[in-house]
This record gives structure tokens, C-alpha cells and sequence, in this order.
């Protein structure tokens, strides 16, 4: 029963005041839970500066070591907490109010409830398109937002499954996979790419989870024992996953759009930036020929293996560019070796400077970047893409 669960997160909010703590009430009841239960041991061992007295994360629904109902579920499928919302005195218990038993809705109220509760410094809910309404997406993002006397909960959403998260840690993809997985005439699942000759098989061209499994980039998929031990590797390509979900967030024909409007789409990078404060300061930028910040602008060229860059002040503040701030970067977002291309400096006048950058191997070269004081820069340049 959900009273029984909801009593369970209770006990285990026993956190010390100076820790801080965040709430996850999530859709899915074992990929999601299982990812944040792992993502916590990492931030607790890589970000102590930040967290010197720890970080503490309450999962709703407890991850598998937990919950014993869970332990025999494979990680990775689509399995959601069916709840029979018809009989409130028995499954919400006087919880939920009637008018929140819809989904996702229900899962932002049921964050705000448990938080009214606990000491949280943070509340998410995380949840997935699933094909739902506009509508009811919309009233979840807005209960999420504008509940007065609630604590603010923050929303996680992927389109169209949090698996997309997953997929982000390997590869910048924009393609629109119309469904997470696919299923049979019965409704269950068919499990795409995960055996070879499989009837009805899309072979990664219709469902996440095919593509996933196509390509290898889920060995969870084929050996349910080390379902977990891969969700730790995860955490070795998080910056990756993290640059590609402001990528697809940034793009200009997303900026006017609603999350559920765009496909595919994630905002679980949020969570990461809301706790890794470091990567908050970082500026995707898409016109190729310029870059805008505060103290100066950069005009960009490039022309048979040449980058130019052109430095503008655009105020009296003194700028200090150290070279090692000016990079390129591949696909994965890794820093192309200094043998693989060279700079040289013109001073044009006072005021104006002048870099020629010289490549190498500008086949190796996805993105530049370059760190100005406290704020970095990304301008994507050719792209290993799938757009």
C-alpha cells in the first residue's frame, strides 16, 4: 500500500540537520530509483568539498536493496507503480486528494506531501511522456510551480523515457524515437534488439530501448547481475551526459517550446547542475561567428584548417585569457591533445587581439571551448551526430 511506503520514507528521513538532504518520488519503481540510490554514493565520494557533510538522498519507491517486492525486476524495462487510485481509502489512505489521482500529476503531489513532512533542501519528482495529454503534462508542471504553501518541487521529465538520460552519456542524439519500447498485440513489451531474429523487432528504429540495445550502450540489457555495477559506470560519463542534455535543451528551436513538446528531450541534467555547482556557469553557444559575454565579444572564423579568433573588449575591464582556457574538444567533450593543434597570437592594437588557431586533426574536433573568468563557452563545430 502506498500509506505503508509513505510511512517507510518517513523512518528513513533521519538525516542530520547539517546534511543535505533531497527527496525523489519517482514514476518508474526500478531503473530511476536504482540510479539516484548510485548517483548519491558518488556525489557523497567526489563532491565533499561541496558536501562536507554529506549528502542524503529519501528514494520514493525504494531502490530493490530496499524492497523486497522489487528484487526479482530486471532494470531498464518501463515498469510503473500501478496503483489501483479507484480505492483511496485502502491504496492513498487519505494521502493524495482525489483531485491529484491522476498521472503524472500525483507524483508532484505526492513530493509536496512527503515534504511538508521532512527537513529537504531539494524535491524532485521524475516522470516520463508516456504518450499522456498536453494537459495533463501541463498540470503537473504547473501544481510543480505555482501550489501556494507547498514546498517547491522541482520537476525531472524525459520524453520519452528516462532511458534517454542513459543513451545521453554515450551520444549526442536527436533523432525522434517514437516510443520507449515496443510492445505486442497483448501489451507487453517485446524487448527490441535483445536477441538476434526477434519477430516484430524495430531494430532500434522505433524504441529507446531497441536503440539502447543495438547499440551496446546498456549491458544491463543482456546480464541482469550487473544491472547495478553499470549504473555506477554511468557516473564515469556524466559530464558527457550533462553537455549533451544543454546542448538539446539550448537549441533555438527548443528555447520556445514546452518540455513535452520536445522530442527527444531530458532535464534530468538539472539535478546534476542543481548539485554539482561547478557546471553552472557553462554557455552553449550557436552562432558559429560570434561569441557575446559580458566584458567582450569574439568574432570566430574558420577557413582550411584555421580558426581564427578575434577579440573585442567591449568595456575598460582588463581580461586575462590563459591559453590553456582556449580548447577543443571531440564528440565525448574531451580536451584534443595540445600536439593536435597549436596557436599563434597577433596584437592588433590596445585593444584588440587576434588568436590563429592551427589544427592538426580537425577531424577529431566536435566543439570549442573557451573560459572566460567564471564563465565557459561551448560553440559546436562539426558534428558525429545523430540529427
Amino acid at each position: 500500500m502506498l500509506s505503508d511506503n509513505l510511512e517507510l520514507v518517513r523512518k528513513k528521513n533521519e538525516v542530520s540537520k547539517s546534511s543535505y538532504s533531497i527527496l525523489f518520488v519517482c514514476e518508474g519503481t526500478v531503473t530511476e530509483p536504482v540510479y539516484f540510490q548510485e548517483l548519491e554514493k558518488y556525489l557523497n565520494s567526489n563532491f565533499a568539498n561541496i558536501y562536507p557533510d554529506g549528502i542524503k538522498f529519501i528514494i520514493y519507491p525504494f531502490p530493490p536493496e530496499h524492497k523486497d517486492v522489487i528484487n526479482n525486476e530486471t532494470l531498464f524495462t518501463r515498469k510503473k507503480q500501478k496503483l489501483n487510485f479507484q480505492v483511496p481509502s485502502k491504496e492513498i489512505n487519505g494521502e493524495i486528494e482525489e483531485k491529484y489521482y491522476a498521472e503524472p500529476i500525483r507524483w508532484v503531489r505526492l513530493a509536496q506531501i512527503i515534504g511538508q513532512e521532512g527537513c529537504y533542501d531539494e524535491m524532485w519528482a521524475i516522470f516520463d511522456y508516456d504518450n499522456r495529454s498536453e494537459k495533463l503534462l501541463s498540470d503537473a508542471f504547473e501544481l510543480a510551480v505555482n501550489n501556494a504553501g507547498e514546498k517547491k518541487v522541482k520537476i525531472a521529465f524525459s520524453s520519452y523515457s528516462f532511458e534517454y538520460w542513459i543513451l545521453l552519456h554515450y551520444q549526442l542524439y536527436q533523432l525522434n524515437l517514437t516510443k520507449s519500447e515496443c510492445k505486442d498485440s497483448n501489451g507487453k513489451e517485446i524487448g527490441c534488439c535483445r536477441i538476434i531474429g526477434l519477430e516484430n523487432c524495430c531494430d532500434g528504429e522505433i524504441c529507446l530501448g531497441g536503440y539502447l540495445r543495438k547499440n551496446n550502450f546498456e549491458a544491463g540489457y543482456f546480464n541482469k547481475t550487473n544491472n547495478v555495477d553499470y549504473l555506477k559506470s554511468l557516473n564515469k560519463n556524466l559530464k558527457t551526459a550533462v553537455y549533451n542534455a544543454l546542448y538539446i535543451e539550448n537549441l533555438e528551436k527548443n528555447i520556445v517550446l514546452e518540455p513535452w513538446q520536445i522530442k527527444p528531450f531530458t532535464s534530468v541534467h538539472k539535478i546534476i547542475l542543481s548539485l554539482t555547482r561547478n557546471l553552472n556557469y557553462i554557455h552553449w553557444n550557436y552562432n558559429n561567428n560570434k561569441i557575446t559575454s559580458a566584458y567582450l565579444d569574439i568574432e570566430i572564423n574558420f577557413k582550411s584548417e584555421k580558426f581564427t579568433l578575434h577579440f573585442k573588449p567591449n568595456n575598460k575591464k582588463t581580461i586575462l585569457i590563459d591559453s590553456d582556457n582556449i580548447n577543443f574538444l571531440n564528440i565525448n567533450y574531451k580536451r584534443l591533445a595540445k600536439n593536435d593543434y597549436f596557436k599563434e597570437y597577433f596584437k592588433i592594437n590596445e585593444n584588440d587581439l587576434k588568436i590563429e588557431i592551427k589544427i592538426n586533426k580537425f577531424n577529431k574536433a566536435s566543439f570549442f571551448e573557451i573560459i572566460l573568468e567564471t564563465e565557459k563557452y561551448i560553440c559546436p563545430i562539426f558534428f558525429d551526430i545523430k540529427n
